[in-house]
């Protein structure tokens, strides 16, 4: 009986892409504490979406559940800064050469975002 073996070498590149054309975000404010973030994502087979929210020094971090919608968030006085980061993560056959396994992958991370204040 021959044995598969898989080894998953994770790859993981933090470097975050600044992408305007496919992460919209719109804010309004609604009152002097309270704002609406309205979002787009369009880009296809994502890991996961963060919303970040800078006030004050202080970075909130949310899970965003569908790539398209509006949240009202209330209680920031001053100046706030919105981002949403993006995840993807691809997977790479490699080389038979390059690994003495059946099937070797290399999973790489991808991170982008769109940011607005």
């Amino acid at each position: 009986m021959k044995k598969l073996l898989i080894i998953f070498s994770f790859c993981l590149f933090f470097n975050a892409t600044l992408d305007e054309s496919n992460i919209d975000i719109e804010l309004s404010i609604t009152d002097t504490k309270t704002f609406e973030i309205s979002w787009s994502v369009n880009i296809q087979d994502y890991e996961e979406l963060i919303l970040k929210i800078n006030h004050n020094g202080t970075i909130e971090q949310f899970q965003i559940p569908t790539s398209a919608g509006s949240i009202e968030m209330c209680c920031y006085s001053d100046e706030v800064e919105v981002t949403i980061l993006v995840l993807v993560t691809t997977s790479i056959e490699l080389d038979p050469e390059e690994c003495p396994a059946v099937n070797c992958y290399d999973f790489i991370q991808e991170t982008y975002f769109n940011t607005k204040n």
